[in-house]
């Protein structure tokens, strides 16, 4: 229990765990063990053209001089082979990325999220390097249907289970292998000391570095056992979203080598390839061009001997280089005079102190020599937008997943799991909460109750709502309060769910209602995360719709929460149950309903801290007039 009585696995305020603490995790991870319908969503017309073979996918990029797609030669893993000796153009060629139009943010046709070309002479192959936060990051609208929607990594870090998430790692190696990709832009171990924080469910361990850790390695070794090189983000200090290009980190050296470095050191243990630097400053330097960060603490100190990639757009001048930034990204030209060409051929020459050019293109094209050759850009039509990547094996370990993620907060008068042949009221939008695809596809950083929003987004085709998840565990009748019935295979007598619409704003007196004619209540409340902004709060979109219920119901009621980070529960002496979740994929109704109906255990474990207050939490830093925007971390005494 945290200062204050928040509901805490790690206080907030304590920046480093004790060691007790990391010995007891220890010892919970190593044997940890575990007893024994669909929400509306349509594909665009352009996802449906693709899919239907008119579009112009398979000419993709090519041209009269080449008319057949590039081929790697070189076989991964063969030890025997001696290791190629490159040309200058071909190193800078692996340092500066490819595939982007100029003066743009968008990819050409054919090519992933990062690409670095393939060696030709040498029959190297290119790397592909492609979002990976909640599964594929589905870019094209044809992509949707054919990955999975997996539960945020904060959700598996909430299983503390390292060999499911192994499993997970191994799973995600063969969907992004089969789409062509063959660097995975994966995980994140970023600690979570903003509360608010947009990426904070993209994270493996919260608030605790120690979880990351475990949870990291395993993650890595599962996914590098599939060929598919991983790369752990974001190097370092990326606490918040707001104002994330220009926030200053003010890190002092003991904290951020017992809280902030150990994920990476775990990671850097597990062979990971490569490590993307942040968009932030850390003590006043920009992290892609900190010769302290990338150099003297990441390969004097903690040993890393991958190489390290930018974030894209955060190389902010020339040199960078020289501090230990091996590989700039995406690689297209932002300034129409030139001026920011920053790993050209030419300002590479010019820029580059001695031998650092032969290091930074040896340690890449030590990665390029383990990746698995797939296919080459502008030709990658086949694997990007038809080949199926998702099965039936993975959306069973996607279930798995979000229903050993859920935790059961509050059971008062053991009211979990639901009794067969109760009458339940299920009510709140969020339990029959839309899946908008179109509006997904318009804006990369739109999020819903089921993904988050950003460059890691996997956009479910079909996720299961709450509502979808009982009616298929049930195949019960369904009423929705204020609509009329609709009816699905029916038992001779069976039980009603009574649900308050989704599709409208959230009506107290409809839920109040439904309550009157059941014997149980499930109240669902949600909110969501995106890249590029920080919450704007830690409460539920529903808050006040569910306050007002909880306090005029007169049966028990349990509380279903679904959010990408901490929360506030205000309410919450009012529910007389709480499951919590976090946003768990195309799965989340199916595991919920698993939890509620006693067909699995709420076995989930929190990463965060629930405070009773935003006033107990750390919040974004902001910018103050005349002053560079600061954020200070270092370690307070226990009281």
């Amino acid at each position: 229990m945290a200062r204050g009585g928040a509901i805490a696995f790690l206080a907030s305020c304590a920046f480093a765990a004790p060691v007790h603490r990391e010995l007891l995790l220890d010892s919970v991870l190593d044997s940890v063990g575990h007893a024994a319908g669909t929400a509306n969503s349509l594909v665009s017309a352009t996802a449906e053209s693709v899919a239907t073979g008119s579009s112009s996918w398979l000419r993709w990029g090519r041209t009269d001089e080449e008319s057949e797609p590039y081929v790697s030669t070189y076989t991964t893993g063969n030890s025997s082979q001696p290791k190629p000796e490159l040309l200058w153009s071909e190193k800078v060629m692996l340092m500066d990325g490819v595939g982007y139009h100029d003066h743009s943010h968008t990819a050409k046709d054919g090519y992933y999220i990062g690409n670095i070309p393939p060696i030709k002479r040498l029959g190297l192959p290119s790397l592909n390097l492609h979002d990976a936060s909640q599964g594929v990051r589905t870019h094209h609208a044809a992509m949707i249907a054919q990955v999975t929607s997996w539960p945020c990594a904060l959700a598996a870090g909430g299983t503390w289970d390292p060999a499911l998430v192994r499993r997970w790692g191994v799973a995600l190696g063969h969907e992004f292998l089969a789409k062509g990709v063959n660097v995975a832009l994966a995980p994140g171990v970023n600690v979570a000391r903003v509360a608010r924080g947009g990426r904070n469910a993209e994270y493996l361990g919260g608030e605790s570095a120690h979880l990351a850790s475990r949870m990291a390695a395993t993650y890595i070794e599962g996914m590098q056992s599939t060929g598919v090189r991983a790369t752990v983000k974001h190097f370092g200090f990326n606490n918040q979203e707001t104002n994330r290009n220009y926030y200053n980190a003010r890190v002092d050296e003991r904290t951020a080598f017992e809280v902030y470095y150990p994920p990476f050191e775990a990671a850097f243990k597990a062979g990971v390839a490569a490590v993307m630097c942040a968009y932030n400053l850390v003590n006043g330097t920009y992290a892609c061009g900190s010769k302290e960060l990338l150099t003297r603490d990441l390969r004097e100190r903690l040993g890393f001997d991958g190489f390290v990639m930018s974030d894209w757009w955060a190389v902010h001048g020339f040199g960078y280089q020289n501090a230990g930034l091996d590989m700039l990204l995406p690689g297209n030209r932002m300034q129409t005079d030139g001026s920011h060409d920053f790993f050209s051929p030419d300002n590479l020459a010019k820029t580059s102190e001695p031998g650092v050019v032969d290091t930074a293109a040896d340690r890449v094209l030590a990665e390029v020599l383990r990746a698995v050759p797939t296919c080459t850009p502008p030709y990658c039509g086949q694997e990007m937008l038809r080949a199926r990547a998702t099965s039936d094996e993975h959306v069973a370990l996607s279930r798995q997943i979000a229903t050993e993620s859920v935790a059961l907060l509050k059971n008062g008068g053991r009211l979990l799991p639901l009794q067969s042949g109760s009458r339940v009221a299920l009510v709140g939008s969020a339990c029959d909460a839309r899946n908008d695809i179109d509006a997904m596809l318009r804006q990369w950083n739109l999020a819903n109750y089921y993904t988050i929003g950003g460059s890691g987004r996997t956009i479910p085709l079909s996720p299961a709502s709450v509502a979808a998840g009982l009616r298929v565990a049930w195949e019960k009748r369904v009423e929705y309060a204020g609509e009329g019935p609709f009816h699905l295979p029916l038992d001779p007598a069976p039980p009603a769910v009574e649900v308050v619409n989704g599709d409208h704003d959230d009506n107290v007196d409809l839920a109040v209602a439904a309550m009157e004619r059941a014997d149980v209540a499930i109240v669902c409340g949600a909110t969501t995360a995106a890249e590029s902004e920080d919450r704007p709060s830690l409460l539920l979109d529903q808050s006040g719709f569910i306050g007002e219920v909880l306090a005029r119901a007169t049966i028990p009621t349990v509380l279903v929460a679904m959010t990408p980070g901490a929360v506030l529960l205000p309410f919450a002496a009012n529910a007389t149950a709480i499951v919590h979740t976090f946003l768990a994929g195309q799965e989340t109704g199916h595991a919920i309903a698993d939890v509620l109906l006693g067909r699995e255990n709420p076995s989930g474990k929190l990463p965060v801290t629930i405070p009773l207050s935003e006033e107990q939490t750390v919040l974004p830093c902001q910018p103050v007039e005349g002053v560079h925007i600061s954020s200070a971390a270092g370690l307070r005494p226990l009281r």
